[in-house]
């Protein structure tokens, strides 16, 4: 049971990082340009 929702898991993790870590990169990088201006 708990190997199946970890595959499971993991499964969704490698379809939704992508998109999760180019989000993440451009939040950041916005976060510095207004730490950058304030």
């Amino acid at each position: 049971m708990c190997i199946c929702i970890h595959i499971h898991t993991y499964s969704i993790h490698r379809i939704i990082y992508p998109f999760y870590k180019r989000y993440i990169f451009k939040f950041t990088l916005l976060s510095i340009i207004i730490n950058y201006y304030i």
